[in-house]
């Protein structure tokens, strides 16, 4: 349930209405004939402030370690009651019966808590300052900034702010042969992997037309994040590929992720964006989208650090490839480009999730920086396997 939202109205309305109803006001009120003298409800309103206390913490820290399935949830919810049964019989109803004759001997012991709470505390913190300061931390952490080279470079993506086209240029300017990127954001993570083939010949050059969260194909879209269409891709793409079809490049490397389009959609917009590409390159390539891993993969390791080996583990970091929503967009693209003769799909689902499945860390190499981008290094080391793809399509480079 997302907070704020409707939903938080429930709990809300109820509690209103037992205010309305209380007894004093309306004594033959049939809430309070019936609803409030039944021991259930008592129970409940006598555990009502623990409960509170206790609620929060356990579903927070609990759903970390067990998920969030229904089955957790459920067990979770009734650790909850059960500790704040034991915090209102142990701890809150003593304190509210107990007979103090002595102020003194009532300070002395809430002196003593609040010192050791103090100290709990600041041990705590020290702690946590330790654990992120550590070096396992700090090189998941390093990697939320291992990305491509190009958003180093002022300008390269202006994502929604604008729809100017501002190329991105690697390499000589007057290299013989031209490689070009064109995509969103899951396109041009591939740039380290494709920089490294073409860049180490001296006589090709690389450009990028990259914005975030635009689809390379020709498709019009609401874009949630600006909560309005995204009026800015679309005079951007437009421009991108008139920019694109006056270089004549000799390869052009198409992508993006995967859009809510519909079958239709995403065929006919794709050949819509092939009708210009094509007759002005040598060789199109489309790349398959990234599978989404679900998760934040750099928060889940990060989760992992550190983790007491006594303690239940806390996430396996990885998630099943989905394959009805990959094999669908994957076959509509190949079903895209049967018309053009120069173009060709790659798919390097397998590479990015073996065995159908997707890992936050494969090896030495984290692989996700977020929830769907690559790491520049991971893919910067599939560039053998990328140079085997140029190699079998007899694709220059």
């Amino acid at each position: 349930m997302r907070y704020p939202g409707f939903l938080a109205l429930l709990p809300t309305l109820g509690a209103a209405l037992i205010l309305l109803d209380m007894p004093e006001k309306t004594p033959k009120s049939v809430l309070s004939k019936i609803l409030l003298k039944q021991p259930v409800v008592q129970f409940f309103g006598n555990i009502s402030y623990s409960l509170y206390l206790w609620h929060w913490p356990v579903l927070i820290i609990g759903g970390a370690i067990f998920g969030q399935s229904l089955g957790a949830n459920t067990g979770l919810v009734l650790l909850s009651i059960l500790l704040a049964t034991l915090t209102y019989y142990c701890v809150e109803r003593p304190i509210r019966t107990i007979e103090i004759k002595n102020a003194l001997m009532a300070l002395i012991p809430a002196a003593l808590g609040m010192t050791l709470l103090f100290f709990a505390m600041n041990f705590w913190q020290n702690q946590v300052t330790f654990l992120l300061n550590s070096p396992a931390q700090m090189a998941i952490q390093a990697k939320a900034g291992d990305v491509p080279a190009i958003y180093n470079v002022p300008n390269c993506d202006t994502w929604y702010h604008s729809s100017e086209v501002q190329a991105c240029h690697f390499g000589p300017e007057n290299a013989a042969h031209t490689l070009v990127l064109f995509g969103d954001s899951v396109l041009a993570q591939w740039a380290p992997a494709f920089a490294r083939i073409y860049l180490s010949q001296p006589d090709w050059r690389m450009i990028v037309f990259t914005k975030s969260a635009c689809s390379a194909s020709t498709v019009s879209y609401y874009y949630p994040r600006i909560k309005s269409p995204y009026t800015v891709c679309d005079a951007w793409r437009k421009k991108a590929l008139e920019d694109i079809a006056a270089i004549h490049p000799d390869v052009v490397v198409m992508g993006s992720t995967h859009y809510g389009f519909t079958p239709a959609e995403w065929i006919g917009g794709t050949q819509k964006t092939l009708d210009t590409l094509s007759p002005s390159a040598g060789s199109v390539i489309m790349m398959s989208a990234t599978p989404e891993l679900g998760f934040n993969g750099l928060s889940c390791l990060a989760a992992q650090v550190n983790w007491p080996s006594w303690l239940p583990e806390l996430k396996h970091c990885r998630a099943p490839l989905a394959p009805e929503t990959q094999n669908s967009v994957v076959n509509l693209l190949k079903q895209a480009a049967k018309p053009y003769a120069n173009v060709q799909v790659f798919d390097f689902r397998q590479a990015i999730c073996p065995n159908e499945t997707c890992h936050a860390k494969l090896g030495d190499h984290i692989v996700y920086r977020d929830g769907q981008h690559l790491t520049a290094s991971f893919i910067e080391s599939l560039a053998p396997a990328l140079l085997k793809q140029l190699n079998d399509a007899q694709i220059p480079h």
